[in-house]
Parts: C-alpha cells; sequence; structure tokens
C-alpha cells in the first residue's frame, strides 16, 4: 500500500482542503481510498470524507461509494479515455437527474416501486432495473424514492462534458486507466506527458524515442482496449520485467541474444521438422528480445529524463511520482506557467494533417511557424491563434471532412485559453519570478 498526500490550494486566500490516496499494491495506478479533509480539522472522519474508488480491469475508477458502501457516483469511458459522469440515482443515463413525470429518473423508480398492488419489483422480476434499486437490497420500493430525494438530493444537472466526478463530492481526480485527471483543460497527467482524451493522442512528442512505434503522438500503438502506459513513455512494457531490477534485465537480454544467435547458427544446418522447431523458437526469443530491450529503453530514459530534472534543482523523481499535488497548481495540474508549454509542444495535428504541414504556401505550415516563434519568444501573439483558426479552415476543405476538425477548433480553444493564462502570469510575475511554483 502507497499513500499520496495532496493539498488543494485553488481558493484564492490559500489551502482550503487537503486529500490522501491510498494506492494498492495491484498496478502502479492502483487508486483504493481518497481521503478528504474538508474542514481542515487534521482528520478525515467527518461525514463525506472517506470514499472508495472501484476500478475496472484496466484500473480506471468507475465507480465511488462512501465508507457505508453507499454509490456517489459512476463513470463510463469511451475506447481512448473520455469520461461521462453519472449521479448515484441517475436510471435513464441522460448525464443528469430528472423528477417531472412518468419517464423521468424519479418516475421509473416510482412505477418499479409502485409495481405488483404496491409490493414493488423485486429482483427476480423480469422488469427489475438495478439502477433503480438504490439501497441495493433486491426490491425497488418506497424506500428507494425516499432515498432518491432525502440521501441523493433529487434532481441533479449533468456535469460538464468529460467530466469525471463531483468536485462538491469526492472530488475524485483519478480516472482512464488511474490516471490524474485535470478537469479545467480536460486533460490527463501521465507523468511524462500530457494525454488528450478526446483526441486519443498525447500532447508532446514520445521522450523516449520510437520504443513502441513510429506514432510518437499515438497513444497504446492506437490499442487502448488492450494496453495501458502509466508513465507516457512506453505502451504496455512486458509485466514480467516490472519486478526485475535493471541489473537483471541486462542479464536477461545478453542470455537470450546468445540463445539467439545459437538458434540462427543452427538452423543453418537445420532440415525438416527440426528447421520448423528452430525457426518458431527463434520468433520466441525475438519477442523475448524486444520485450527486454524495450523495458530496457525505457528505464534508460527514465533516468536521464529524472537526472535532467535534478540538475535544474527539482530533485531527482520517481516515477510513481506526478499524480497531482493540488487543484490548478503544483505538479500534475496545469498552471499559467506551464499553460503555454503544454499549447505551443501540443501542435499535434491529425495523421491525414501532414501534406498540408509540408506544403510550405499552405496555411497550416504558417500556423506551424507562427508556433514556433511563440515557443522562442514565450509569448503568444493575435496573428498565432487566428493562423490556427485558418488552418483548421484549410484543413476541412482539403480533405472534404469540415465536422471532422471540429475536435482541432477546441485545441485551438485550449490554446487561446493558454496564451491568455500565461499573459496574465507574466502580468503578475513581471520579474519571472516563478509563481506557478509557490
Amino acid at each position: 500500500m502507497d499513500i499520496d498526500d495532496h493539498t488543494n490550494n485553488s481558493t484564492p486566500d490559500g489551502v482550503n482542503s487537503r486529500s490522501q490516496e491510498v494506492w494498492g499494491l495491484r498496478y502502479i495506478d492502483d487508486a483504493m481510498v481518497r481521503l478528504l479533509d474538508k474542514n481542515l480539522d487534521g482528520d478525515c472522519r467527518d461525514s463525506g470524507e472517506l470514499f472508495w474508488q472501484l476500478s475496472d480491469a484496466q484500473f480506471s475508477t468507475v465507480a465511488v461509494i462512501n465508507k457505508n458502501a453507499v454509490l456517489q457516483e459512476r463513470v463510463s469511458y469511451t475506447s481512448y479515455g473520455v469520461g461521462t459522469h453519472r449521479w448515484p440515482h441517475e436510471v435513464n443515463n441522460t448525464g443528469g437527474v430528472t423528477t417531472s413525470g412518468g419517464t423521468s429518473d424519479y418516475g421509473v423508480i416510482d412505477g418499479l416501486a409502485t409495481a405488483n398492488g404496491g409490493a414493488g419489483t423485486a429482483i427476480n422480476n423480469t422488469n427489475y432495473n438495478v439502477a433503480a434499486d438504490l439501497n441495493r437490497d433486491g426490491i425497488i420500493d418506497s424506500t428507494d424514492t425516499s432515498i432518491f430525494t432525502s440521501t441523493f438530493g433529487g434532481a441533479k444537472s449533468a456535469l460538464a462534458s468529460g467530466s469525471i466526478s463531483d468536485a462538491n463530492g469526492p472530488d475524485n481526480v483519478f480516472g482512464y486507466d488511474g490516471y490524474v485527471y485535470n478537469p479545467d483543460q480536460a486533460l490527463y497527467t501521465v507523468r511524462f506527458r500530457w494525454y488528450n482524451a478526446t483526441f486519443g493522442r498525447w500532447l508532446q512528442r514520445d521522450p523516449a524515442g520510437y520504443v513502441d512505434g513510429m506514432g510518437l503522438y499515438a497513444y497504446a500503438n492506437a490499442s487502448p482496449i488492450d494496453s495501458l502506459d502509466p508513465s507516457g513513455l512506453d505502451a504496455d512494457p512486458p509485466s514480467w520485467t516490472d519486478d526485475l531490477s535493471d541489473e537483471e534485465i541486462e542479464e536477461h537480454l545478453r542470455k537470450t541474444r546468445e540463445e539467439k544467435r545459437q538458434v540462427e547458427q543452427q538452423l543453418r544446418k537445420a532440415k525438416g521438422d527440426e528447421c520448423k522447431e528452430l525457426s518458431n523458437k527463434k520468433k520466441l526469443l525475438v519477442q523475448e528480445e524486444r520485450g527486454l530491450s524495450t523495458a530496457k529503453k525505457v528505464r534508460d530514459q527514465i533516468k536521464r529524463i529524472n537526472e535532467s530534472q535534478g540538475k535544474k534543482g527539482g530533485g531527482r523523481q520517481d516515477p510513481r511520482q506526478g499524480r497531482g499535488k493540488g487543484r490548478g497548481r503544483g505538479a500534475g495540474f496545469i498552471t499559467p506557467g506551464t499553460a503555454i508549454a503544454i499549447g505551443l509542444a501540443g501542435a499535434f495535428l491529425l495523421d491525414n494533417a501532414a501534406d498540408a504541414l509540408r506544403d510550405d504556401q499552405g496555411k497550416c505550415y504558417r500556423f506551424m511557424q507562427k508556433l514556433k516563434d511563440a515557443g522562442k519568444t514565450g509569448e503568444c501573439h493575435p496573428e498565432l491563434i487566428q493562423a490556427g483558426r485558418e488552418c483548421a479552415l484549410d484543413l476541412g476543405d482539403k480533405t472534404r471532412q469540415t465536422s471532422a476538425w471540429g475536435e482541432f477548433d477546441t485545441y485551438i480553444d485550449y490554446l487561446q485559453e493558454a496564451c491568455d493564462a500565461a499573459k496574465k502570469n507574466k502580468q503578475s510575475c513581471p520579474n519571472n519570478s516563478g509563481c506557478d511554483n509557490e
């Protein structure tokens, strides 16, 4: 078990809450228990301060319950991680909770509760709906209609698209694949990179290089259902290497390569069934070598990045860190100073835009040049955003898929917000004193 401590500095007057996260042993991002000290009394024993996170096979948090095992919220995700929040008493799965009419959430529960002559609807009835059984006792009756209002508060508005938790409730920030979700920018923090679930793309090139393919911005080798990437450096490295030391990996790699070399020598003389057997053995050794080599490259890259951060005064960073130390401030969440860096570094475009970028007379090429200029000067000029808008329109015209570039427009909106935030930050920190890191 591992425990992380977090401070929320989102209010102008300083700290307004503290939280702790308890992690399990199954996986590096195995979120289990969220403890919130909302009233800053030094403990997490008051009502609404302890929550259990329930996760699926990919360690995505799909539900949160309180210490009495009462459901607080549910979350579903697209393949690439866009979350959809559900309230605990939501039956119709529309995002919000309605109370008016027979087809409203309350109407559905009340209809099942008064069915069968007022006896309710039991679990063995074909009309039973587990979402309407709010106390999960196996029968939908008047108790559930009472809980609808008294416990869960009746009508609720839907949270913003992509949201994974109620900020006034569990305020859970660990969502898709156990990654840290930043609701302000709708991005995930995955240690060495930022991930945009809407695009299904990383915002930065892969720091580890081409260790898991040619797509430096592609997430999980375009196989998000089968793969995880907890470091942002390599999609789903072989799990059997996780418990090996660096020296053991190098030794395994050396032995595997030596065995592969011997099999290749034997293949030159082999015939018939022996040849087939040796060929199959070589394939397995090649796969093992590739897995070990990838694990070694990722670990080496993590060391280089950590050493680089240490030289800059930040100290060495363990790969488990970077989950986030607060909402809107500190590591793990976008602050004004880091927003511009993310916006400029995040000039990723969909693959079929490559031709447009190579056209040195095109509008997208101009946009990329403006991005580079902004990256050098650290300032955003109005021409940058305008160039981005023109690039989006140009891409839509050239591909005849104008609607497909709506998400690119959203990216430009994020860039605009990043520029505005950077401008405000520069005004409040005229001497570049690093206000973000206070």
